[in-house]
């Protein structure tokens, strides 16, 4: 293992022990709600072209839905970070 490690600690702390034990907290639906509402109107948020509204709208029926699939992730280790220059048309990627 500290062969796969030997360049570790060249790299800057960018987060403490609290902050680390946050990262695998259960995440509530409000959480969600409030990430759903920061989005642009009128928007997709994927490529099936639904809007941020509708997933607002019915976030009732889509709650659990959701949760699950946030905690699924986070029990296997998938964590999905999606950085996307607003400058940037995505048809030209």
């Amino acid at each position: 293992m500290n062969d796969m490690l030997w360049d570790i600690d060249t790299y800057p702390e960018m987060f403490d022990e609290e902050e680390n034990i946050c990262f695998f907290k259960e995440v509530a639906a409000d959480e969600i709600l409030e990430v759903l509402k920061a989005f642009k109107k009128d928007k997709s948020l994927g490529t099936d072209g639904w809007i941020v509204e509708m997933f607002t709208h019915f976030f009732e029926i889509f709650k659990y839905d959701l949760l699950n699939m946030v905690e699924s992730s986070n029990l296997l280790g998938i964590f999905i970070l999606v950085l996307i220059p607003i400058y940037m048309d995505l048809w030209d990627i």
